[in-house]
């Protein structure tokens, strides 16, 4: 028992760190780079296209979740998504990406955030599915400011 809540407890903090960075404008290479070791680890089933990359995988025999990542034209991020299959999981991926500085994230809706403006980023967690998601935006400054003030 111990052994799996250790083996369990490392895996969060690894996956923590490597899925609380959204991503977003990385090119589809590095982030394949950086799911290096996800496929030495779990040994996923990957789906790719020329606009996107699926990897499925379960960590325990009760938990699997699927990354998936899809790119413009020029091979850059411009969505990436995580579905959980427990909650506690799901909760926590979304509290550190949610609180992550960098972004800023202002709250729009309940379970809806926009990063500083600099950024162009949207974050969205689906309670019920179990999935966030973070995505690409285009506004302008004026509307990102409506946005900030509606709330």
């Amino acid at each position: 028992m111990k052994k799996h809540l250790l083996t369990a407890t490392l895996l969060l903090s690894v996956c923590f760190f490597a899925f609380s960075q959204p991503g977003i404008n990385n090119k589809m290479s590095k982030i394949e780079n950086e799911m290096g070791y996800i496929i030495k680890k779990y040994n996923p089933t990957i789906a790719k296209t020329d606009t996107s990359l699926t990897y499925t995988f379960a960590d325990t025999a009760a938990h699997s979740k699927e990354l998936y990542f899809v790119f413009d034209q020029d091979k850059k991020c411009k969505l990436r998504s995580w579905t959980y299959t427990v909650r506690a999981y799901y909760q926590k991926t979304f509290n550190v990406i949610r609180l992550n500085k960098g972004s800023d994230w202002k709250q729009i809706e309940p379970n809806k955030y926009i990063s500083k403006y600099s950024e162009h980023m949207l974050l969205v967690a689906d309670d019920k599915k179990l999935s966030i998601i973070v995505t690409r935006v285009n506004f302008t400054e004026d509307e990102f400011k409506q946005l900030i003030t509606a709330k």
